[in-house]
Protein backbone atom coordinates (compact mmCIF):
# COMPACT_ATOMS: atom_id res chain seq x y z
CA UNK A 1 0.00 0.00 0.00
CA UNK A 2 1.38 3.14 -0.90
CA UNK A 3 2.52 5.63 1.74
CA UNK A 4 -0.28 8.82 0.72
CA UNK A 5 -2.48 5.77 1.02
CA UNK A 6 -1.94 5.01 4.39
CA UNK A 7 -2.12 8.61 5.30
CA UNK A 8 -5.85 8.48 4.77
CA UNK A 9 -6.13 5.72 7.02
CA UNK A 10 -4.36 7.32 9.73
CA UNK A 11 -6.16 10.58 9.19
CA UNK A 12 -9.50 8.75 9.27
CA UNK A 13 -8.64 6.25 12.18
CA UNK A 14 -7.55 9.14 14.90
CA UNK A 15 -10.93 10.57 14.65
CA UNK A 16 -12.57 7.28 16.00
CA UNK A 17 -9.75 6.99 18.36
CA UNK A 18 -10.78 10.20 19.91
CA UNK A 19 -14.41 9.50 19.93
CA UNK A 20 -13.93 6.03 21.82
CA UNK A 21 -11.99 7.65 24.12
CA UNK A 22 -14.71 10.32 24.68
CA UNK A 23 -17.21 7.50 24.79
CA UNK A 24 -14.60 6.17 27.61
CA UNK A 25 -15.09 9.24 30.00
CA UNK A 26 -18.51 9.51 29.71
CA UNK A 27 -18.85 6.03 30.85
CA UNK A 28 -16.18 6.33 33.66
CA UNK A 29 -17.91 9.16 35.19
CA UNK A 30 -20.48 8.08 37.30
CA UNK A 31 -17.80 5.89 39.01
CA UNK A 32 -16.52 7.15 42.61
CA UNK A 33 -12.40 6.96 42.00
CA UNK A 34 -12.99 8.60 38.74
CA UNK A 35 -12.27 12.05 40.36
CA UNK A 36 -8.61 10.99 40.73
CA UNK A 37 -7.82 9.19 37.33
CA UNK A 38 -10.06 12.08 35.06
CA UNK A 39 -7.11 15.00 35.13
CA UNK A 40 -4.80 12.04 33.41
CA UNK A 41 -7.38 10.78 30.87
CA UNK A 42 -8.60 13.93 29.69
CA UNK A 43 -4.87 14.83 29.03
CA UNK A 44 -4.73 12.26 26.77
CA UNK A 45 -7.42 12.27 24.86
CA UNK A 46 -6.29 16.32 24.23
CA UNK A 47 -2.89 14.98 23.00
CA UNK A 48 -4.38 12.62 21.14
CA UNK A 49 -6.65 15.27 19.47
CA UNK A 50 -3.79 17.76 19.23
CA UNK A 51 -1.64 15.06 17.24
CA UNK A 52 -4.74 14.65 15.08
CA UNK A 53 -4.94 18.22 14.44
CA UNK A 54 -1.05 18.17 13.74
CA UNK A 55 -1.22 15.54 11.26
CA UNK A 56 -3.89 17.03 9.28
CA UNK A 57 -1.26 19.87 8.81
CA UNK A 58 1.42 18.09 8.18
CA UNK A 59 -0.57 15.76 5.26
CA UNK A 60 -2.13 19.47 4.05
CA UNK A 61 1.58 20.63 3.61
CA UNK A 62 2.20 17.27 1.43
CA UNK A 63 -0.43 17.91 -0.38
CA UNK A 64 0.36 21.55 -1.33
CA UNK A 65 0.14 20.74 -4.80
CA UNK A 66 -3.63 20.82 -4.28
CA UNK A 67 -4.63 24.02 -6.14
CA UNK A 68 -8.51 24.29 -5.26
CA UNK A 69 -9.61 24.34 -1.61
CA UNK A 70 -12.53 22.21 -2.26
CA UNK A 71 -10.41 19.57 -3.52
CA UNK A 72 -8.32 19.55 -0.22
CA UNK A 73 -11.28 19.57 1.73
CA UNK A 74 -12.43 16.28 -0.14
CA UNK A 75 -9.07 14.78 0.31
CA UNK A 76 -9.78 15.06 3.97
CA UNK A 77 -13.09 15.25 5.03
CA UNK A 78 -13.14 11.56 3.08
CA UNK A 79 -10.03 10.04 4.02
CA UNK A 80 -10.55 6.45 3.37
CA UNK A 81 -12.40 7.36 -0.25
CA UNK A 82 -11.23 6.56 -3.61
CA UNK A 83 -9.42 9.65 -4.50
CA UNK A 84 -6.10 8.48 -2.03
CA UNK A 85 -5.57 5.43 -4.32
CA UNK A 86 -5.51 7.16 -7.23
CA UNK A 87 -2.24 6.89 -9.21
CA UNK A 88 -1.88 10.53 -10.28
CA UNK A 89 -2.07 11.43 -6.34
CA UNK A 90 0.41 9.05 -5.66
CA UNK A 91 2.65 10.52 -8.75
CA UNK A 92 2.47 13.95 -7.89
CA UNK A 93 3.42 12.82 -4.36
CA UNK A 94 6.51 11.31 -5.52
CA UNK A 95 7.46 14.18 -7.50
CA UNK A 96 6.76 16.58 -4.99
CA UNK A 97 8.85 14.42 -2.17
CA UNK A 98 11.84 13.34 -4.52
CA UNK A 99 14.14 11.17 -3.12
CA UNK A 100 12.45 11.96 0.73
CA UNK A 101 8.98 9.82 -0.55
CA UNK A 102 10.60 6.32 1.25
CA UNK A 103 11.45 8.45 4.62
CA UNK A 104 8.19 10.11 4.75
CA UNK A 105 6.08 7.17 3.50
CA UNK A 106 8.25 5.37 6.54
CA UNK A 107 7.55 7.91 9.11
CA UNK A 108 3.52 7.30 8.53
CA UNK A 109 3.68 3.97 8.73
CA UNK A 110 4.80 3.99 11.75
CA UNK A 111 2.02 6.59 12.89
CA UNK A 112 -0.58 3.67 11.32
CA UNK A 113 0.55 0.94 13.56
CA UNK A 114 0.48 3.06 16.94
CA UNK A 115 -2.98 4.12 15.92
CA UNK A 116 -3.99 0.63 15.30
CA UNK A 117 -2.31 -0.34 18.40
CA UNK A 118 -4.08 1.91 20.33
CA UNK A 119 -7.25 1.14 19.12
CA UNK A 120 -6.47 -2.69 20.00
CA UNK A 121 -5.42 -1.75 23.76
CA UNK A 122 -8.83 0.63 23.85
CA UNK A 123 -10.97 -1.85 22.18
CA UNK A 124 -11.99 0.61 19.50
CA UNK A 125 -13.00 -1.63 16.51
CA UNK A 126 -15.44 0.90 14.36
CA UNK A 127 -18.87 -0.23 14.60
CA UNK A 128 -18.35 -3.02 17.43
CA UNK A 129 -16.82 -0.28 19.69
CA UNK A 130 -20.44 0.78 20.77
CA UNK A 131 -21.38 -2.95 21.70
CA UNK A 132 -18.23 -3.20 23.53
CA UNK A 133 -18.55 -0.48 26.14
CA UNK A 134 -22.85 -0.96 26.16
CA UNK A 135 -21.73 -4.56 27.94
CA UNK A 136 -18.43 -3.73 29.37
CA UNK A 137 -17.68 -4.11 33.30
CA UNK A 138 -17.07 -0.78 33.77
CA UNK A 139 -15.41 -1.15 37.37
CA UNK A 140 -13.09 -3.52 36.48
CA UNK A 141 -12.28 -1.55 32.54
CA UNK A 142 -11.49 1.87 34.88
CA UNK A 143 -8.99 -0.45 36.89
CA UNK A 144 -7.40 -2.04 33.82
CA UNK A 145 -6.48 1.06 32.06
CA UNK A 146 -5.49 2.72 35.57
CA UNK A 147 -2.95 0.24 35.88
CA UNK A 148 -2.03 0.83 32.44
CA UNK A 149 -1.26 4.02 32.35
CA UNK A 150 0.58 4.17 35.58
CA UNK A 151 2.87 1.21 34.03
CA UNK A 152 3.37 3.84 30.90
CA UNK A 153 1.96 1.07 28.43
CA UNK A 154 -0.61 4.23 26.59
CA UNK A 155 2.80 5.55 25.13
CA UNK A 156 1.51 5.28 21.47
CA UNK A 157 0.17 9.11 21.77
CA UNK A 158 4.12 10.26 22.79
CA UNK A 159 5.27 8.05 19.78
CA UNK A 160 2.69 9.54 17.45
CA UNK A 161 4.09 13.17 18.87
CA UNK A 162 7.71 12.12 18.07
CA UNK A 163 6.77 10.80 14.30
CA UNK A 164 4.83 13.88 13.59
CA UNK A 165 7.46 16.45 14.70
CA UNK A 166 10.22 14.09 12.55
CA UNK A 167 7.55 14.20 9.74
CA UNK A 168 7.32 18.10 10.11
CA UNK A 169 10.72 18.53 10.25
CA UNK A 170 11.26 16.29 6.90
CA UNK A 171 8.54 17.99 4.97
CA UNK A 172 9.58 21.60 6.23
CA UNK A 173 13.33 20.47 4.80
CA UNK A 174 11.90 19.62 2.12
CA UNK A 175 9.89 22.85 1.29
CA UNK A 176 13.72 24.71 1.87
CA UNK A 177 15.06 22.94 -0.78
CA UNK A 178 12.64 22.73 -3.38
CA UNK A 179 13.83 26.15 -4.90
CA UNK A 180 17.13 24.37 -5.08
CA UNK A 181 15.63 21.37 -6.93
CA UNK A 182 14.03 23.62 -9.34
CA UNK A 183 16.70 25.17 -10.32
CA UNK A 184 18.44 21.91 -11.31
CA UNK A 185 15.40 20.29 -12.64
CA UNK A 186 16.38 23.71 -15.27
CA UNK A 187 19.91 23.70 -14.90
CA UNK A 188 21.88 24.24 -18.70
CA UNK A 189 22.24 20.61 -18.78
CA UNK A 190 18.83 19.73 -19.12
CA UNK A 191 17.23 22.29 -21.35
CA UNK A 192 20.07 21.30 -23.85
CA UNK A 193 19.08 17.60 -22.89
CA UNK A 194 15.37 18.38 -23.52
CA UNK A 195 16.43 20.19 -26.56
CA UNK A 196 17.88 17.61 -28.56
CA UNK A 197 15.12 15.03 -27.91
CA UNK A 198 12.36 17.62 -28.89
CA UNK A 199 14.56 18.17 -31.99
CA UNK A 200 14.51 14.32 -32.41
CA UNK A 201 11.39 13.97 -31.70
CA UNK A 202 10.08 16.31 -34.44
CA UNK A 203 12.65 14.71 -37.29
CA UNK A 204 11.20 10.71 -36.35
CA UNK A 205 7.72 12.74 -36.99
CA UNK A 206 8.82 15.06 -40.00
CA UNK A 207 10.36 11.31 -41.59
CA UNK A 208 6.66 9.83 -41.13
CA UNK A 209 4.73 12.18 -43.09
CA UNK A 210 3.92 10.89 -46.46
CA UNK A 211 4.75 14.35 -48.13
CA UNK A 212 8.47 13.85 -46.89
CA UNK A 213 9.20 11.04 -49.81
CA UNK A 214 8.53 11.95 -53.61
CA UNK A 215 11.04 8.79 -54.15
CA UNK A 216 9.44 5.61 -55.65
CA UNK A 217 10.68 3.31 -53.60
CA UNK A 218 8.74 0.17 -52.59
CA UNK A 219 11.46 -0.94 -49.55
CA UNK A 220 11.42 0.60 -46.12
CA UNK A 221 14.42 3.29 -45.84
CA UNK A 222 16.54 2.60 -42.70
CA UNK A 223 17.59 6.11 -41.21
CA UNK A 224 20.28 6.12 -39.09
CA UNK A 225 21.15 8.63 -36.65
CA UNK A 226 25.02 9.40 -35.80
CA UNK A 227 25.44 9.08 -31.66
CA UNK A 228 27.44 12.03 -30.39
CA UNK A 229 28.76 12.84 -26.79
CA UNK A 230 28.17 16.94 -25.92
CA UNK A 231 30.75 19.93 -25.38
CA UNK A 232 30.37 20.41 -21.52
CA UNK A 233 30.08 24.50 -22.11
CA UNK A 234 26.10 23.56 -21.87
CA UNK A 235 25.09 27.36 -21.79
CA UNK A 236 27.11 28.26 -25.17
CA UNK A 237 26.50 25.11 -27.07
CA UNK A 238 26.10 25.11 -31.03
CA UNK A 239 22.94 24.61 -32.58
CA UNK A 240 21.43 21.30 -32.46
CA UNK A 241 22.70 19.43 -35.46
CA UNK A 242 22.05 15.63 -36.34
CA UNK A 243 24.47 13.59 -38.81
CA UNK A 244 22.20 11.04 -40.31
CA UNK A 245 22.60 8.26 -42.96
CA UNK A 246 20.12 6.57 -45.46
CA UNK A 247 20.27 2.86 -46.08
CA UNK A 248 18.30 1.29 -48.62
CA UNK A 249 18.75 -2.08 -50.16
CA UNK A 250 21.97 -2.16 -48.46
CA UNK A 251 23.60 1.06 -49.59
CA UNK A 252 24.45 3.67 -47.67
CA UNK A 253 23.89 7.65 -48.31
CA UNK A 254 24.83 10.46 -45.87
CA UNK A 255 23.18 13.25 -44.75
CA UNK A 256 23.47 16.19 -42.48
CA UNK A 257 20.48 17.97 -41.00
CA UNK A 258 20.88 21.14 -38.99
CA UNK A 259 18.65 21.77 -36.57
CA UNK A 260 18.47 25.74 -35.90
CA UNK A 261 15.75 26.89 -33.26
CA UNK A 262 13.95 30.04 -34.07
CA UNK A 263 10.95 31.63 -33.87
CA UNK A 264 7.42 29.09 -35.81
CA UNK A 265 8.49 28.94 -39.17
CA UNK A 266 7.75 26.18 -42.13
CA UNK A 267 10.62 24.06 -42.09
CA UNK A 268 13.00 24.81 -45.13
CA UNK A 269 15.23 22.49 -46.96
CA UNK A 270 18.23 22.92 -49.14
CA UNK A 271 20.52 20.28 -51.30
CA UNK A 272 22.94 19.64 -53.52
CA UNK A 273 23.03 17.83 -56.77
CA UNK A 274 21.84 14.68 -57.07
CA UNK A 275 25.15 13.02 -58.00
CA UNK A 276 26.68 14.59 -54.82
CA UNK A 277 28.14 11.79 -52.16
CA UNK A 278 26.80 14.45 -49.55
CA UNK A 279 23.41 15.68 -49.20
CA UNK A 280 23.79 18.79 -47.21
CA UNK A 281 19.80 19.02 -45.20
CA UNK A 282 19.07 22.10 -43.66
CA UNK A 283 15.58 22.49 -41.89
CA UNK A 284 14.29 24.95 -39.13
CA UNK A 285 12.37 22.96 -36.44
CA UNK A 286 9.38 24.48 -34.13
CA UNK A 287 10.79 26.37 -30.89
CA UNK A 288 8.40 26.10 -27.70
CA UNK A 289 8.37 28.57 -24.38
CA UNK A 290 8.56 25.14 -22.67
CA UNK A 291 11.32 22.38 -23.94
CA UNK A 292 8.76 19.93 -21.68
CA UNK A 293 6.05 19.77 -25.03
CA UNK A 294 7.09 18.18 -28.02
CA UNK A 295 6.83 20.84 -30.89
CA UNK A 296 4.21 19.39 -33.60
CA UNK A 297 6.00 19.04 -36.90
CA UNK A 298 5.33 20.89 -39.50
CA UNK A 299 6.28 19.72 -43.36
CA UNK A 300 5.51 22.00 -46.46
CA UNK A 301 4.02 20.43 -49.44
CA UNK A 302 7.59 19.81 -51.06
CA UNK A 303 8.42 17.57 -48.13
CA UNK A 304 11.73 18.20 -45.55
CA UNK A 305 12.99 15.14 -47.69
CA UNK A 306 12.33 16.59 -51.40
CA UNK A 307 15.92 17.04 -52.45
CA UNK A 308 16.70 12.82 -52.05
CA UNK A 309 15.07 12.40 -54.98
CA UNK A 310 18.66 10.89 -55.79
CA UNK A 311 17.83 7.82 -53.42
CA UNK A 312 15.64 6.50 -56.17
CA UNK A 313 17.12 3.07 -57.17
CA UNK A 314 17.12 4.15 -61.08
CA UNK A 315 19.26 7.72 -60.18
CA UNK A 316 22.31 6.26 -58.11
CA UNK A 317 25.65 7.21 -58.89
CA UNK A 318 27.34 3.83 -58.98
CA UNK A 319 31.11 5.24 -58.63
CA UNK A 320 30.40 5.98 -55.38
CA UNK A 321 31.96 3.97 -52.79
CA UNK A 322 29.72 1.00 -51.20
CA UNK A 323 28.87 1.54 -47.21
CA UNK A 324 27.75 -1.01 -45.49
CA UNK A 325 27.13 -1.72 -41.78
CA UNK A 326 27.63 -4.55 -38.63
CA UNK A 327 26.70 -3.60 -35.06
CA UNK A 328 28.29 -3.27 -31.62
CA UNK A 329 27.97 -7.39 -31.59
CA UNK A 330 30.95 -7.69 -34.05
CA UNK A 331 33.16 -5.13 -32.07
CA UNK A 332 32.46 -7.68 -28.96
CA UNK A 333 33.31 -10.68 -31.00
CA UNK A 334 35.51 -13.35 -29.85
CA UNK A 335 38.62 -13.56 -31.65
CA UNK A 336 38.26 -15.86 -35.17
CA UNK A 337 34.54 -15.09 -34.78
CA UNK A 338 33.58 -12.28 -37.30
CA UNK A 339 36.35 -12.46 -39.27
CA UNK A 340 34.94 -11.94 -42.93
CA UNK A 341 33.80 -8.66 -41.80
CA UNK A 342 35.37 -5.26 -40.96
CA UNK A 343 38.50 -4.75 -39.30
CA UNK A 344 36.97 -4.14 -35.33
CA UNK A 345 39.88 -4.09 -33.56
CA UNK A 346 39.52 -1.79 -30.50
CA UNK A 347 41.90 -0.39 -28.06
CA UNK A 348 40.55 0.34 -24.64
CA UNK A 349 40.37 4.15 -25.20
CA UNK A 350 38.87 3.18 -27.57
CA UNK A 351 35.78 1.55 -25.76
CA UNK A 352 35.66 4.18 -23.12
CA UNK A 353 35.07 6.42 -25.58
CA UNK A 354 32.37 4.72 -27.08
CA UNK A 355 30.80 4.27 -23.47
CA UNK A 356 31.20 7.62 -23.31
CA UNK A 357 28.81 8.42 -26.12
CA UNK A 358 26.91 5.68 -25.75
CA UNK A 359 25.84 6.87 -22.13
CA UNK A 360 25.25 10.41 -23.46
CA UNK A 361 23.12 8.96 -26.05
CA UNK A 362 20.61 7.41 -23.05
CA UNK A 363 20.01 10.82 -21.88
CA UNK A 364 19.78 12.39 -25.21
CA UNK A 365 17.57 9.78 -26.71
CA UNK A 366 15.86 7.87 -23.87
CA UNK A 367 11.60 8.57 -24.58
CA UNK A 368 11.84 8.88 -27.99
CA UNK A 369 10.82 6.92 -31.00
CA UNK A 370 14.92 6.45 -31.83
CA UNK A 371 15.72 3.87 -28.47
CA UNK A 372 13.78 1.88 -26.96
CA UNK A 373 13.83 1.68 -23.47
CA UNK A 374 16.09 -1.80 -23.26
CA UNK A 375 18.44 -1.16 -26.46
CA UNK A 376 20.76 -4.03 -27.04
CA UNK A 377 23.78 -4.70 -29.15
CA UNK A 378 22.22 -4.77 -32.27
CA UNK A 379 21.20 -1.45 -31.64
CA UNK A 380 24.33 0.24 -31.76
CA UNK A 381 25.50 0.32 -35.61
CA UNK A 382 28.34 1.29 -37.27
CA UNK A 383 29.27 2.13 -41.06
CA UNK A 384 32.18 0.85 -42.59
CA UNK A 385 33.43 0.91 -46.81
CA UNK A 386 34.08 -2.50 -47.86
CA UNK A 387 34.73 -5.98 -46.56
CA UNK A 388 38.30 -4.98 -45.64
CA UNK A 389 37.25 -1.39 -44.44
CA UNK A 390 38.43 -0.74 -40.57
CA UNK A 391 35.50 -0.04 -38.44
CA UNK A 392 34.88 2.94 -37.13
CA UNK A 393 33.51 2.61 -33.30
CA UNK A 394 33.51 6.38 -32.60
CA UNK A 395 30.73 6.64 -34.95
CA UNK A 396 27.60 4.70 -33.90
CA UNK A 397 24.55 5.05 -35.19
CA UNK A 398 20.75 3.65 -34.14
CA UNK A 399 18.64 2.84 -37.08
CA UNK A 400 14.61 3.43 -37.71
CA UNK A 401 12.55 2.39 -40.69
CA UNK A 402 10.52 4.55 -42.35
CA UNK A 403 8.81 4.02 -45.31
CA UNK A 404 8.16 6.08 -48.39
CA UNK A 405 4.69 4.61 -48.62
CA UNK A 406 3.26 5.75 -45.17
CA UNK A 407 -0.28 6.42 -45.03
CA UNK A 408 -2.00 9.50 -43.51
CA UNK A 409 -3.84 7.83 -41.25
CA UNK A 410 -0.03 6.48 -39.28
CA UNK A 411 1.80 9.75 -40.30
CA UNK A 412 1.25 11.02 -36.65
CA UNK A 413 1.81 7.64 -35.03
CA UNK A 414 5.19 7.30 -33.04
CA UNK A 415 6.71 4.06 -31.88
CA UNK A 416 7.35 4.41 -28.26
CA UNK A 417 7.31 1.86 -25.58
CA UNK A 418 4.11 1.90 -23.38
CA UNK A 419 5.56 0.95 -20.13
CA UNK A 420 5.34 3.23 -17.36
CA UNK A 421 8.33 6.02 -16.70
CA UNK A 422 9.97 4.20 -13.86
CA UNK A 423 9.98 1.01 -15.29
CA UNK A 424 11.36 2.34 -18.58
CA UNK A 425 14.04 3.80 -17.06
CA UNK A 426 15.08 0.91 -14.88
CA UNK A 427 15.32 -1.12 -17.98
CA UNK A 428 17.17 1.29 -19.98
CA UNK A 429 19.65 1.88 -16.29
CA UNK A 430 20.20 -2.62 -16.81
CA UNK A 431 20.77 -2.03 -20.77
CA UNK A 432 23.07 0.47 -20.10
CA UNK A 433 25.46 -1.28 -16.97
CA UNK A 434 25.33 -4.00 -19.00
CA UNK A 435 26.57 -1.55 -22.06
CA UNK A 436 29.41 -0.05 -19.35
CA UNK A 437 30.49 -3.73 -18.51
CA UNK A 438 31.08 -4.83 -22.30
CA UNK A 439 32.52 -1.94 -22.80
CA UNK A 440 34.95 -2.27 -19.85
CA UNK A 441 36.15 -5.57 -20.50
CA UNK A 442 35.67 -6.06 -24.21
CA UNK A 443 33.90 -8.93 -24.18
CA UNK A 444 30.23 -9.59 -24.51
CA UNK A 445 27.72 -10.65 -21.57
CA UNK A 446 26.56 -13.69 -23.37
CA UNK A 447 30.39 -14.88 -23.61
CA UNK A 448 30.60 -14.96 -19.69
CA UNK A 449 31.42 -18.48 -18.49
CA UNK A 450 29.51 -18.14 -15.18
CA UNK A 451 26.05 -17.02 -17.21
CA UNK A 452 25.44 -20.44 -17.13
CA UNK A 453 24.47 -20.42 -13.91
CA UNK A 454 21.02 -17.90 -14.17
CA UNK A 455 19.66 -19.86 -17.29
CA UNK A 456 16.06 -21.29 -17.02
CA UNK A 457 15.50 -24.56 -15.90
CA UNK A 458 14.97 -25.16 -20.08
CA UNK A 459 18.69 -24.35 -20.23
CA UNK A 460 17.48 -20.47 -21.85
CA UNK A 461 17.79 -17.00 -21.00
CA UNK A 462 14.63 -15.77 -18.72
CA UNK A 463 13.96 -12.26 -17.78
CA UNK A 464 16.40 -12.13 -14.51
CA UNK A 465 19.32 -14.17 -16.61
CA UNK A 466 21.09 -10.62 -17.68
CA UNK A 467 20.19 -8.73 -14.39
CA UNK A 468 21.69 -11.60 -12.37
CA UNK A 469 25.08 -12.37 -14.83
CA UNK A 470 25.43 -8.33 -14.83
CA UNK A 471 25.78 -8.16 -10.98
CA UNK A 472 28.32 -11.26 -10.69
CA UNK A 473 30.43 -9.32 -13.46
CA UNK A 474 30.69 -6.13 -11.75
CA UNK A 475 32.09 -7.56 -8.79
CA UNK A 476 35.24 -7.27 -11.13
CA UNK A 477 35.21 -4.24 -11.88
CA UNK A 478 36.76 -2.47 -9.34
CA UNK A 479 39.90 -4.30 -9.71
CA UNK A 480 40.00 -3.45 -13.45
CA UNK A 481 39.45 0.22 -13.69
CA UNK A 482 38.95 1.40 -9.73
CA UNK A 483 36.43 2.49 -7.77
CA UNK A 484 34.72 5.32 -10.07
CA UNK A 485 33.68 3.14 -12.65
CA UNK A 486 32.86 0.56 -10.44
CA UNK A 487 30.02 3.08 -8.47
CA UNK A 488 29.00 4.02 -11.93
CA UNK A 489 27.87 0.74 -13.12
CA UNK A 490 26.79 -0.35 -9.58
CA UNK A 491 24.45 2.65 -9.83
CA UNK A 492 23.49 1.71 -13.06
CA UNK A 493 22.06 -1.52 -12.35
CA UNK A 494 20.55 -0.81 -9.12
CA UNK A 495 18.86 2.52 -10.54
CA UNK A 496 20.11 4.13 -7.46
CA UNK A 497 20.61 7.73 -8.15
CA UNK A 498 18.43 9.76 -5.37
CA UNK A 499 15.79 11.60 -7.77
CA UNK A 500 12.70 9.72 -9.27
CA UNK A 501 14.23 7.93 -12.20
CA UNK A 502 12.88 9.43 -15.46
CA UNK A 503 14.75 10.78 -18.10
CA UNK A 504 12.61 13.74 -18.58
CA UNK A 505 13.18 14.64 -14.77
CA UNK A 506 16.14 17.32 -14.65
CA UNK A 507 17.42 16.39 -11.31
CA UNK A 508 17.77 12.60 -12.53
CA UNK A 509 19.35 13.99 -15.36
CA UNK A 510 22.02 15.91 -14.03
CA UNK A 511 22.71 12.90 -11.39
CA UNK A 512 23.52 10.20 -13.99
CA UNK A 513 25.65 12.71 -15.96
CA UNK A 514 27.18 13.58 -12.32
CA UNK A 515 27.74 9.55 -11.61
CA UNK A 516 28.45 8.44 -14.46
CA UNK A 517 29.54 10.73 -17.37
CA UNK A 518 32.01 12.28 -15.36
CA UNK A 519 33.49 9.53 -14.01
CA UNK A 520 33.97 7.73 -17.21
CA UNK A 521 35.53 11.04 -18.53
CA UNK A 522 38.24 11.15 -15.97
CA UNK A 523 39.21 7.61 -16.35
CA UNK A 524 39.60 8.40 -20.04
CA UNK A 525 41.62 11.86 -18.86
CA UNK A 526 44.52 9.86 -18.53
CA UNK A 527 44.77 9.66 -22.34
CA UNK A 528 45.04 13.51 -22.67
CA UNK A 529 47.09 13.87 -25.70
CA UNK A 530 46.63 16.30 -28.84
CA UNK A 531 42.98 15.96 -30.09
CA UNK A 532 42.01 13.68 -27.19
CA UNK A 533 42.18 16.22 -24.59
CA UNK A 534 38.79 15.12 -23.02
CA UNK A 535 38.39 18.54 -21.45
CA UNK A 536 39.01 21.69 -22.89
CA UNK A 537 38.23 25.09 -22.79
CA UNK A 538 34.72 26.23 -24.30
CA UNK A 539 34.94 27.47 -27.51
CA UNK A 540 38.07 25.33 -28.28
CA UNK A 541 36.34 21.45 -28.97
CA UNK A 542 37.80 20.24 -31.50
CA UNK A 543 35.01 20.05 -34.51
CA UNK A 544 32.25 17.40 -34.94
CA UNK A 545 33.70 14.39 -37.03
CA UNK A 546 32.11 13.56 -39.89
CA UNK A 547 32.55 9.37 -40.35
CA UNK A 548 32.40 9.32 -44.17
CA UNK A 549 35.38 11.78 -44.33
CA UNK A 550 37.70 11.69 -41.65
CA UNK A 551 38.63 7.86 -42.19
CA UNK A 552 42.23 6.67 -42.55
CA UNK A 553 41.85 6.45 -46.41
CA UNK A 554 41.39 10.48 -46.16
CA UNK A 555 44.37 10.94 -44.14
Amino acid sequence: MAGIEIAGLVLGALPLVIEGLEKYREAFQPLSDWWSFETTFVNFIESARWEQHRFEGNIERLLDFVQSDSEMDALLQDPLGARWREKRLQEQVHERLGHSYESVADIIRKMNSEVVALQTRLQLHGDQTNEYIAKNDWQKEFLRLRISFSKKKFRHIKRLEASNDKLRELLELNRQLESSRKRRKNTPLFKLMETIRSNAQSLFQDLQQPSAWTCSCQDEHHYGLLLESVSTDFENHDPVTFSSIFQIRGSIYPVHISNVTVDEQKPSTTATSANDKYTELKRQVLARPSLRKVPKPHSDSGGVMASLTSLDPNSRDTNNPTWTTTDLRMMLAKPGEGSSGPDSTSTREDRFRLASIITWTFLQYQGTPWMRSSPTKKDIVFPYKGLSGRLDCQSPFVFQSVSSLASPENSDMISVDTIDSKTACQQSLLSLSIFLLELCFGQALEDQPFRRKYLGPDGLPNDFTDECTARQWHRQVQGECGDDISDAIDRCLRCSFGPKADWTNGEFVQAVYQDVIQPLDRFLSQWRRGDFLVFKPPGQEPAARDPFTDTDEAA
